[in-house]
């Protein structure tokens, strides 16, 4: 059994996974916005990465039809875990901004 094409973005040091055939490989460590054009079965696409506060990515056809297919997002879990340390950061800045203003109004 085969395994699909895929795209592989590569963050930082990464194993390459185990498939057949990579479409396209892309450095996305010092390029938080990126717009790539790819042919996928001879049609042309555009790839959409964003990932400078939360984590983006889409596959869409340049001209859309019903038969061209429209992914909005490429790594759910990656835009998932991006959202969640988001979220985790901010809980954690608030907190630690009222501690801060309580100690310094002399309330703690």
């Amino acid at each position: 059994m085969t395994t699909p094409a895929v795209i592989f973005f590569v963050l930082g040091l990464v194993t390459q996974p185990k498939i057949d055939h990579i479409l396209i490989r892309i450095g996305i460590i010092l390029s938080p916005w990126r717009k790539q054009q790819i042919m996928v079965n001879n049609i042309p696409y555009n790839l959409t990465i964003r990932w400078f506060v939360l984590w983006r990515s889409s596959l869409t056809p340049q001209q859309s039809a019903p038969q061209r297919p429209s992914i909005e997002e490429l790594l759910p879990q990656r835009r998932r875990k991006s959202i969640m340390i988001a979220l985790y950061v901010g809980l954690i800045s608030t907190i630690k901004l009222t501690l801060m203003t309580l100690s310094y109004a002399n309330i703690i």
